[in-house]
């Protein structure tokens, strides 16, 4: 696929999307707001959620989405590069570029999460994706999005990553929505970082 829809566009879509997807997802709520939720079924959940917005986002262009428990239909892998969801064209004559890698990463530890950003910008790609969740009552790791913000930015600044852009959603644990309150508008976050 040739990059005929511009990041900012393609970004706006996927978090349009991807806020109806967590609307519509019967559950999804019930487990944010359990205190003894497990971040590996959080992380299923959401990656299905996230898998499911791609194939929609790239619906009609030839472009296969795999993730953990999503494999390609080729070859029967997920995680590509080590990446939790990366969306191709799909030409098995003609492997090219992956169109989206993206992240979603549970963990507050900022060494793992600059590693992350890493492994985005590692990837020649038409659109990266990080998805995280600061947490405030954390003491030595990052507690909101704009130190995660400033992670990416400082990646951007390495020649090597010049031109590149990195579309941050964050989930805020403490928020109105995790009482119950709110709805996942205000509970994620999203942002454009160049």
């Amino acid at each position: 696929m040739a990059k005929t829809t511009s990041a900012a566009k393609f970004y706006n879509q996927f978090w349009k999307k991807t806020l109806s997807r967590f609307e519509g997802s019967a559950g999804l709520l019930s487990l944010w707001m359990t205190e003894g939720w497990s971040p590996g079924k959080w992380s299923e959940k959401v990656v299905k959620i996230l898998v499911q917005t791609a194939k929609e986002c790239f619906e009609g262009q030839g472009i296969e989405v795999v993730a953990k428990n999503s494999p390609d239909k080729k070859f029967h892998r997920s995680e590509y590069f080590n990446i939790d969801l990366i969306a191709y064209q799909n030409d098995p004559d003609n492997w090219r570029k992956p169109v989206l890698a993206l992240e979603h990463e549970n963990s507050q530890d900022e060494d793992w999460l600059a590693y992350c950003i890493w492994k985005l910008l590692s990837i020649d790609c038409d659109y990266r994706i990080l998805f995280a969740y600061p947490n405030p009552k954390a003491t030595v790791q990052v507690q909101n999005p704009e130190q995660l913000e400033k992670l990416i930015k400082d990646a951007l600044k390495h020649k090597d990553h010049r031109g590149k852009s990195i579309m941050l959603i964050t989930g805020t644990w403490y928020t109105e929505a995790r009482r119950g309150r709110g709805g996942w508008n205000n509970a994620l976050h999203r942002k454009i970082i160049k």
